[in-house]
């Protein structure tokens, strides 16, 4: 699949990044005026069939942490949709992260939310009016998780500073988790010290001062000694873009954009998985079909043992039928390779909708990455077609893979007889797992 277009806006306007760019730097930059807007409307005209995540450096985000009781599933969604009903009952981007599992009655919840920034409903109805697929909406601030676990992973309480331009973030991390980000004017290097107090003494009191660790982006430290642990990030990048790799390597689960925003991307998700699912069909159908014969005089047994060797066109494929009838094969084995052929494209519609079933499936579990497909025939029934399926789960509590893990596992069952070769948590590399799914005739 496509790397998505990140789509950067900030207090300046809008900057493309291209992530396969080497190195990815800023493609072009829209400001919000009148002729910015028409120059990225013609951008997206010249890119009608890109995918665009957007990422958000505005000021207005807020941040409010709660216990929550330990519920799962739908429960535990539908209580988190209504503490941000509750909360930001106004905000149309705002989303929920389960920070941490307490007490087994109790876990800690997150909630975020961004202003109704005119700012990014300018940019979103230019995409919605070209019909471009939008994947996600996410907050510059999610960046410091990762950058974090890349440059200080043994560290319980990190403030993260990261200058932007002319503007500085603040983000609070604690056990690798976002808490609170603030995004404000860049203060002198003497008042630097007094901005970090104030966005610290705002949070619930667990924010002690001065910080015990502080990671730097692009900032050096004061000279006044009262600060903790200081690490600048040793890099040739600029901040913005570290924060942008980290967040494209590493993409968070949650999101600000509601499901109505991001059809066309739930589309564009389901094409490239079906794509591919259809091409890796295809590519093995002309693997087990796609050969001719270079020598009359080895006959059909030659013919058949090459079948699986040779990589051929489709229209190589349709040709197939006409010019083995014009070899001097006996009657007997000619029957045999025709019917053979027959019963392959007879199964193509039941591969297919198999194919199509197991991508709704994943999109179904956004937490679940494919990593191989293959398919075969049962050897005791030939009609018979077996997916086989290698996937994973990104880093997660083990209590969340098995969620997935059946949610998955039932939404495949009820279309064919599912066997688990492997599952996520009993295997070498964890989170790995392996399926066979017999699909069930469509006859």
């Amino acid at each position: 699949m496509s790397s998505a277009v990140i789509l950067l806006i900030d207090t300046e306007g809008l900057h493309v990044w291209r992530p396969e760019d080497r190195p990815p730097l800023a493609h072009s930059h829209f400001r919000t005026d009148a002729n910015g807007q028409q120059a990225f409307r013609a951008f997206l005209g010249k890119n009608p069939h890109a995918a665009y995540t957007l990422v958000i450096n505005l000021p207005g985000e807020r941040y409010l942490s709660e216990s929550i009781p330990h519920l799962r599933g739908q429960e535990r969604q539908r209580l988190q949709s209504d503490r941000l009903q509750r909360h930001f009952p106004d905000s149309r981007w705002r989303c929920a992260h389960l920070l941490s599992h307490g007490r087994t009655d109790s876990a800690q919840l997150l909630l975020m939310s961004l202003d109704e920034s005119p700012a990014i409903s300018l940019w979103l109805q230019l995409l919605q009016r070209r019909r471009s697929a939008l994947l996600a909406i996410h907050s510059l601030a999610q960046c410091g998780p990762p950058l974090v676990h890349q440059h200080a992973p043994h560290e319980d309480a990190v403030l993260l500073l990261a200058r932007y331009g002319d503007t500085l973030r603040l983000s609070w991390l604690a056990n690798g988790e976002l808490i609170a980000s603030s995004l404000q004017t860049l203060p002198a290097s003497t008042d630097l010290a007094a901005h970090c107090r104030h966005f610290l003494q705002q949070l619930s009191g667990d924010a002690p001062w001065p910080p015990p660790y502080v990671l730097a982006l692009a900032i050096d430290p004061p000279e006044d000694g009262t600060w903790g642990a200081w690490q600048p990030i040793e890099t040739a990048d600029d901040a913005t873009l570290s924060s942008l790799n980290a967040l494209r390597r590493h993409p968070p689960r949650e999101q600000f954009a509601p499901l109505s925003e991001r059809q066309h991307g739930q589309r564009y998700r389901r094409g490239q998985r079906l794509e591919q699912g259809c091409w890796a069909a295809a590519l093995l159908a002309l693997l087990a079909c796609g050969g001719l014969l270079t020598d009359r005089q080895a006959q059909h047994e030659k013919l058949i043992q090459t079948l699986a060797q040779q990589q051929e066109s489709r229209q190589q494929l349709a040709a197939l039928d006409a010019e083995i009838s014009t070899l001097p094969l006996a009657p007997a084995p000619l029957q045999r390779l025709i019917d053979g052929y027959t019963h392959l494209r007879s199964a193509q519609p039941r591969l297919r909708e198999g194919l199509q079933t197991l991508s709704l499936a994943l999109d179904d579990n956004p937490a679940i990455t494919l990593n191989a497909l293959g398919w075969d025939y049962l050897p005791a029934t030939p009609q018979t077609i077996r997916l086989h399926i290698e996937a994973h789960f990104s880093d997660r509590q083990m209590t969340e893979i098995a969620a997935h893990f059946q949610r998955l596992t039932r939404q495949l069952a009820s279309h064919g007889e599912l066997e688990i070769v492997s599952n996520p948590w009993q295997t070498t590399a964890p989170g790995h797992f392996i399926l066979r799914l017999v699909l069930r005739s469509t006859a």
